[in-house]
């Protein structure tokens, strides 16, 4: 249990580039709509949550890491030297991710 602990230490107060899939995943997990049909433990127990639940699930995270990290409102990206800077919600994967759930739950009752 300890070294778990100590491995997400590590991306809290250093995150890199395999935290911005890791804030999609857990926002899959609660606001995807459930397959009970997929291989995949995730999908199968989906919580099927509103677009507005996942918009406040990335409010908090980007909360965390702009003040309690203080990693800012600058996008996540990679320094010349391999080092991540700024707030990884505000990356180009969460965004994507978020703009695809977006379609998913809104977008077809907009019509």
């Amino acid at each position: 249990m300890k070294k778990e602990a100590l491995e997400l230490e590590k991306f809290v107060k250093k995150p890199n580039k395999d935290v911005p899939p890791l804030i999609c995943l857990w926002i899959q997990s609660v606001c995807e709509k459930a397959e009970p049909s997929s291989s995949s433990q995730l999908l199968r127990e989906s919580e099927n949550r509103t677009w507005s639940h996942a918009q406040k699930m990335r409010a908090a995270v980007s909360y965390f890491y702009a003040h309690e990290v203080r990693l800012g409102s600058d996008r996540f990206s990679e320094k010349t030297n391999g080092e991540w800077t700024g707030n990884p919600t505000l990356s180009d994967i969460v965004a994507r991710y978020m703009r695809s759930l977006y379609r998913r739950k809104v977008y077809i009752f907009s019509w």
